[in-house]
């Protein structure tokens, strides 16, 4: 038979049966549990599945309402286990008041915002500090334009973050005696001062550990004693760093414990306005701590008091314009203060005034005295009178069921609105009649007057209002780290930045510390300063001050006291030495000996050229460097020069300076090389033979090109596997390099680091628009006091990042530090 033979006959049951294997292999194909959703004919589908596909809608995944009614009760279990994000509400719904005011609690959990914040925020660059949000500087102005103001105008800061506490008890006389420990009147004024037993002074004091002097620097405070009945208060203002450590030294001395409150938690659900919310935390959240016994109590009033302070000739003319006094029948007991404010104080000068000086005043809303515009305080306000003897103040102001009150009948922002259609300009009053305090600062200093000014103390919920009203009667706003300028130029310490010897100083230096680092290792590696190899600076970002006095007490052949070392604050001793180093004395060995591990705030003023900055070296100048100085106006110019550690050569005098720094033949040449290249720059010349075009013959053959391209690529590969290998190459070279770096700096003392003796560092400098030269303040050990009067008082000034030494002129700072 041939192959091409086929059989025509078919066997039926061979063929079924052969028809039902495909059949049941199209089946499992089809049923498959790994093909893609939506391809399956039975077994486990989805709701959306069982719709034929034309009824089939994407948005089914996460909106139950897009299935038929029929199905939806099956596709509800289906819907909810799915993982799709939520669609976010609309902005409309998001700017509704009553979400933007649970969004604005909210981010006040983190970071604690002022009342301010939302003004600041707009025109200031805001940073993150000690648990709040504030203004660091403005957007327009630099610090300049904010000295200007301070010395002939007005300028104002928000200080609401500093911390109030009050202390409560019916003897002034034992709460005294309980808080003697933490005082000490060498350092400062302490409770029992009397310029504060009046009632009528805030004044400045230094906090310590108890018995702890003086060691145990805790911080600087205000403090200011309320009469109200027979109850004695006294009010503390401190720094938030400080806040802590103050109230667990309190609970200890007067044998305090935490008042529980049985008040259900705070339902944010329910707050409707600001208002509500600022009356719950008064309310509710208010620390307190009592002690049944001796009747004391101590209420933690923090975030329940604005503090504004106000600097300038104009501060009390601009605050006289911001307050509208209450009329007399609702001023009772405040006729006394009103009629003197009125008749001497609002038209004075804050620095005819005595420091701490405190005026009590019931005003209206401030939103009553806005103006329709900007308004310059007239001149003839700034009138010098004889000063009056200061009334009693009122103790309303500290009343916790007063400040509730008060706030309670603040008319919001809307309802003012509408009363200002209702009348001609401004509405006359409110409910709302508002206890306020006035303190004065006056520096006295006899240098700038920065700092010198008034600040005004309110409840909370009107900050914002006093604020811009202020605004309107032309007081400018300024930030933190004008602030801390304004400090510099009136010769004085910021807290605490300039404070290492404190818990809170501590804090602040760890946090530069780690800012500092953060920033020069975002830099390259050939782009970061090398402090020790070119500028012999052992520590860049920090002082080591611990190190730096055990070196020189060990040069010294002194006994070292078991302690660590600390800022000296005694006023006596400061003063002793100040009249030692302008006369040229010796040191007392008594105060050398006392004191051994302590060092000395100083002043110091460049002499000539130079603009000192944080973390800078004090230097001891040698003998050719006092010539140097001695000779300057003939001469010229101090030229005291660091070299790097790598090399060996010798400090050049001024002539060599001159030879060394003139340029090279070299350099010569290839300046008039490049001055010939520019002059023929543009020029087109003539020649045919300058125009002519060389071209690749490369081009001319395509399979040369495709073989070029290839070259290309196996070139390009090598170089990267050679800068691959070449990186880690300079990485394990970087790491002997940090390694024998580390070696070599544990080889060399710390005051024997720079080719001139380090005696102390510099915490905080900048040119003095009051000086019109730099000016520094910073530290120096004790035990090196009497090296620097042997010199004349003359240092040398190196900053961190430059070789150049500046001479300076160096003096004792006696001004302690203030909040």
């Amino acid at each position: 038979m041939s192959d091409d033979y086929v059989n025509r006959a078919v066997d039926i049951k061979q063929y079924v049966e052969d028809r039902a294997v495909q059949v049941a292999q199209l089946l499992e194909m089809v049923n498959n549990s790994r093909l893609v959703s939506g391809e399956v004919t039975k077994g486990p589908r989805t709701a959306a599945q069982r719709l034929p596909r034309h009824m089939r809608r994407r948005a089914m995944a996460y909106e139950i309402r897009r299935f038929p009614k029929g199905l939806r009760s099956f596709a509800s279990a289906h819907v909810k286990l799915s993982k799709h994000r939520k669609k976010p509400p609309s902005r409309f719904f998001r700017r509704r008041p009553t979400n933007l005011l649970q969004n604005y609690i909210r981010r006040n959990r983190s970071k604690t915002w002022l009342e301010t914040h939302i003004w600041h925020a707009k025109r200031f660059y805001m940073i993150d500090r000690w648990g709040y949000r504030l203004p660091d500087r403005s957007f327009q102005r630099n610090f300049r334009p904010c000295y200007r103001d301070a010395i002939r105008h007005c300028s104002i800061r928000d200080k609401s973050f500093l911390n109030c506490m009050t202390i409560s008890h019916s003897s002034q006389e034992e709460l005294m005696n309980l808080l003697k420990p933490l005082f000490d009147n060498r350092a400062s004024l302490t409770v029992a001062a009397k310029a504060a037993l009046n009632c009528q002074t805030e004044i400045s004091s230094m906090l310590y550990e108890p018995n702890k002097y003086p060691q145990g620097f805790i911080g600087p405070c205000r403090l200011q004693w309320v009469q109200a009945g027979e109850t004695a208060t006294l009010v503390l203002w401190v720094h938030p760093l400080c806040s802590d450590q103050l109230i667990n030294h309190l609970t200890s001395l007067l044998g305090l414990s935490k008042v529980e409150t049985n008040e259900e938690p705070v339902d944010l659900a329910s707050i409707t306005t600001k208002e509500d919310w600022r009356l719950k935390i008064m309310k509710f959240q208010t620390v307190t701590y009592r002690n049944e016994e001796k009747g004391i109590v101590l209420n933690d009033l923090k975030d329940q008091m604005v503090r504004l302070r106000l600097y300038g000739p104009y501060a009390l003319p601009v605050l006289s314009q911001t307050l509208k006094l209450v009329d007399i029948p609702y001023s009772t007991g405040y006729e006394e203060n009103h009629n003197q404010w009125r008749s001497y104080f609002s038209n004075m000068k804050c620095g005819e005034l005595k420091d701490g000086a405190v005026f009590t005043l019931l005003v209206e809303d401030p939103r009553t005295a806005r103006p329709q515009k900007r308004t310059v305080p007239e001149e003839h306000l700034l009138e010098s009178l004889k000063p009056a003897e200061v009334s009693k103040p009122n103790p309303g102001l500290w009343s916790l069921d007063g400040r509730i009150e008060v706030l309670e009948k603040r008319l919001t922002d809307s309802e003012m609105k509408q009363l200002n259609g209702k009348t001609v300009g401004n509405t006359p009053e409110t409910p709302a009649k508002i206890p306020v305090q006035i303190v004065i600062r006056n520096t006295g200093s006899g240098f700038s007057d920065t700092l010198t000014g008034c600040e005004l103390i309110t409840p909370s919920g009107f900050g914002l209002d006093f604020w811009v009203t202020a605004q309107y009667f032309t007081a400018h706003a300024s930030g933190n780290r004008d602030d801390e300028a304004a400090h510099l130029e009136s010769k004085r310490l910021s807290f605490p930045a300039d404070s290492f010897d404190c818990k809170a100083g501590f804090e602040d230096l760890k946090r530069i510390l780690k800012e500092s680092e953060e920033k020069y290792f975002k830099r390259p590696h050939n782009r970061r300063v090398d402090y020790w190899e070119k500028l012999s600076v052992k520590f860049p970002f920090s002082y080591s001050f611990e190190e730096l006095t055990k070196e020189w007490l060990a040069e010294k052949k002194k006994d070292k006291k078991d302690q660590e070392p600390y800022v000296l604050r005694d006023r006596r001793i400061l003063r002793s030495l100040e009249q030692s180093v302008l006369k040229g004395n010796k040191v007392p060995d008594d105060v050398t000996s006392e004191h051994v591990n302590s060092l000395v705030p100083v002043r110091l003023e460049c002499i000539a050229r130079g603009k000192p900055k944080k973390f800078g070296l004090i230097c001891l100048p040698r003998k050719e460097d006092m010539e140097k100085v001695r000779r300057r106006h003939t001469i010229g110019p101090v030229i005291v020069v660091q070299p790097a550690r790598h090399t060996e050569t010798e400090e050049v005098s001024n002539g060599d300076e001159a030879m060394e720094c003139a340029p090279s033949e070299v350099d010569v040449k290839e300046s008039k090389k490049k001055w010939q290249d520019d002059m023929w720059k543009g020029v087109v010349s003539t020649d045919p033979s300058t125009r002519e075009k060389p071209i690749n013959m490369k081009m001319l053959f395509p399979d040369k090109i495709i073989v070029d391209r290839r070259v290309k690529r196996r070139l390009l590969n090598k170089k990267k596997k050679d800068c691959a290998k070449r990186r880690k190459v300079e990485r394990l070279s970087r790491l002997k390099r940090l390694e024998e770096e580390r070696l070599s700096k544990e080889s060399v003392t710390y005051k024997d680091s720079a080719n001139r003796l380090t005696i102390g560092r510099i915490v905080r400098g900048d040119y003095s628009f009051a000086s019109s030269h730099g000016y520094a303040l910073g530290y120096v050990p004790l035990a090196v006091l009497q090296d620097v009067v042997d010199v004349n008082n003359v240092v040398l000034l190196r900053n961190s990042t430059s070789k150049y030494y500046h001479p300076a002129k160096l003096s004792i700072l006696t001004d302690m530090c203030e909040l």
